[in-house]
């Protein structure tokens, strides 16, 4: 993909496997003109069918709760204002939305690394928990095993505002 394409494509993460690629097109094609729609990190239900397979027929593995879409408008200033949808909830999934011209670069003063998770966390499920009990929650990003899907066992927690985060240095115990 040249940097003319990146710069015109979205990464949509965290969304429910009701999501297809014509129900994400019509989502964002409020944002301007798609010209395509890819679905990614699909967990094959067997290890005897492709991850093509899979996704065709939507058999995805039992544990997985979410894909990702790589949405690729016709002009870049259609991916500016699509990311006006970065932690809209759908399907009871806070959806992630960034662009796809460099490597995040997160502000260090709203994110929190979390480590020690159990490998199957569900990002939705940790930001739930972090609104309760600290609020302002942007979004989470479950680090995943590539070839698995399956979660390492550690999460980075991005806080809408620096006092979120200032609240976890208070002297305080979480446990999920």
């Amino acid at each position: 993909m040249d940097l003319d394409e990146k710069k015109r494509t979205l990464f949509v993460g965290n969304a429910p496997l009701s999501m297809d690629e014509r129900s994400c097109k019509k989502l964002f094609s409020q944002y301007g003109p798609v010209s395509s729609v890819r679905m990614r990190n699909v967990m094959p239900a067997k290890e005897t069918i492709t991850k093509r397979i899979a996704h065709i027929s939507h058999s995805f593995h039992e544990k997985q709760t979410s894909v990702n879409f790589y949405v690729k408008f016709k002009d870049e200033e259609s991916v500016k204002k699509a990311l006006a949808y970065n932690g809209t909830i759908v399907d009871r999934h806070r959806i992630r939305v960034d662009t796809c011209t460099s490597k995040a670069d997160y502000d260090r003063k709203l994110t929190v690394f979390v480590g020690n998770l159990p490998l199957d966390v569900q990002e939705d499920d940790l930001a739930s928990f972090f609104d309760e009990n600290v609020g302002g929650v942007s979004f989470v990003r479950c680090v995943k095993d590539n070839p698995t899907g399956m979660g390492k066992g550690f999460a980075f927690v991005v806080f809408k505002y620096p006092s979120a985060k200032k609240r976890l240095k208070r002297p305080k115990k979480f446990i999920l």
